[in-house]
């Protein structure tokens, strides 16, 4: 794991000016894979790693793919090998697809790596979505938010608010337009992993009803906020830069100073000039190639 997360961070390094993986982050996200069949390392003759690929599973519609070529070797065929090692080891788990629905791969790369998009268009991949890093150094600690009348915030806690929490979060992001189905369960065993820190995670009320939600954890010595959420009928009211400003708080207490997330640059609710607003800044984008390796039925026509 740690060879593999300085591999990492090395291609990050090249292209984006720096690191961007944590090796307990790394092995947070290996913990549940089946790594034969999910992680390739490609090394040189003198055991450098030169190339990776790690193919994750979603709910049996979905592959995400992330495929890694250190910037000394590309230009030598690395690239086509791990598409073509993901896409047959996405065939070959043809059991783990669900039956009669269409079955998608999405590759991930860099805005700024052409070679990878030129071989992926090649491939028959098409872009569908440009996502970005957004990044916020903090300077000194966010004002205490004054919550307008009638709402107010209920600190977690595990065992009685989950369901709540999670109904909240499939709500709010019901219209995403990748967030392939989740049920409860596989939302429980992917949140409360690792360092995970409920004291992070804002959760807000109106009327009895969670309708707001911001999931922060640390991440070595930065912060990582993995999703803001509003229900439909609560946008629009200046409440997700308040749970922000909440989160961003909470993080200073814990003596967190850099915060990340990432958004959707297409986002409908705007999210991007949302982050601006609150002074982060892009620090990465990538694209999101998508490719259909199966035809079937689409899960998001489903209610």
């Amino acid at each position: 794991i740690t060879r593999a997360t300085d591999f990492f961070n090395l291609v990050e390094i090249s292209e984006w000016g720096m690191p961007d993986f944590d090796e307990s982050e790394v092995e947070e996200e290996w913990a549940d894979l089946d790594l034969p069949k999910s992680v390739v390392l490609v090394e040189d003759e003198g055991g450098q790693i030169v190339a990776s690929m790690t193919l994750v599973n979603s709910d049996g519609v979905t592959w995400d793919a992330f495929g890694y070529v250190h910037p000394e070797h590309q230009k030598q065929g690395l690239g086509q090998w791990i598409i073509d090692w993901s896409e047959a080891i996405a065939g070959d788990r043809e059991d783990e697809a669900r039956e009669g629905y269409r079955v998608e791969i999405l590759n991930f790369t860099s805005t700024i790596n052409t070679a990878a998009q030129d071989l992926l268009a090649v491939r028959g991949y098409d872009v569908v979505k440009v996502f970005r890093r957004m990044r916020i150094e903090l300077l000194e600690r966010p004002e205490s938010v004054n919550w307008p009348e009638g709402y107010e915030l209920r600190p977690f806690v595990e065992g009685r608010d989950d369901q709540f929490y999670f109904d909240a979060l499939q709500t709010a992001f019901a219209e995403h337009w990748s967030s392939a189905p989740r049920t409860f369960e596989q939302w429980r065993k992917s949140s409360f992993t690792g360092d995970y820190d409920t004291n992070l995670w804002v959760q807000l009320m109106h009327d009895d009803r969670v309708i707001g939600i911001c999931s922060g954890k640390p991440v070595a010595d930065t912060g990582w906020i993995g999703f803001v959420g509003i229900v439909p009928e609560y946008r629009r009211r200046g409440l997700a830069k308040l749970m922000l400003q909440e989160d961003f708080a909470r993080f200073w207490d814990k003596g967190i100073r850099t915060v990340g997330l990432g958004v959707d640059s297409e986002n409908r609710q705007s999210a991007i000039q949302l982050y601006l607003n609150m002074g982060m800044h892009e620090s990465h984008s990538y694209e999101t190639n998508r490719k259909i390796l199966r035809e079937g039925l689409d899960w998001r026509n489903e209610e």
